[in-house]
C-alpha cells in the first residue's frame, strides 16, 4: 500500500468517525425512546467540531502539492513558453507581408 492510499484511508476513517460521533446520540436516544439530554448534545457538538478540525488537517495534507507536482508544473510552463516563443518567432528571410500583400507568394530558401 503506497502513501497516497494510506492518506485516502485516513481521510475516510476520520469522515466515518465524525459521522458516527454525530449520529451516536440520536441512535442511542432513539433506541432508548428518550429525548436527547442537553449535555449529550453539547458533547456531540464539541466532538464533531474537533473531528472537523482533524478532517480539515488531513484533507490539507492529502490534497497539497508535493515536489513532484511542482517540478511538473515548472516543466510544463517552460514547454509552453518555448512553444509560445516558437510561434511568435518569424524566420529572418521570410517576407512579412503588407496590408496590400498579406500573403507572400515568394519562395523561401
Amino acid at each position: 500500500m503506497n502513501a497516497t492510499e494510506m492518506q485516502y484511508r485516513a481521510f475516510l476513517a476520520v469522515v466515518v468517525a465524525a459521522t458516527l460521533v454525530a449520529l451516536a446520540p440520536i441512535a442511542v436516544s432513539g433506541i432508548r425512546g428518550e429525548a436527547l439530554p442537553a449535555g449529550l448534545i453539547d458533547i456531540a457538538d464539541k466532538s464533531v467540531v474537533a473531528f472537523a478540525g482533524l478532517l480539515g488537517a488531513i484533507g490539507a495534507l492529502l490534497f497539497r502539492q508535493n515536489a513532484t507536482d511542482q517540478a511538473r508544473i515548472e516543466t510544463q510552463s517552460k514547454a509552453l513558453d518555448t512553444v509560445r516563443d516558437a510561434i511568435a518567432a518569424t524566420p529572418a528571410n521570410r517576407p512579412l507581408g503588407t496590408p496590400d500583400d498579406p500573403i507572400a507568394t515568394e519562395e523561401v530558401r
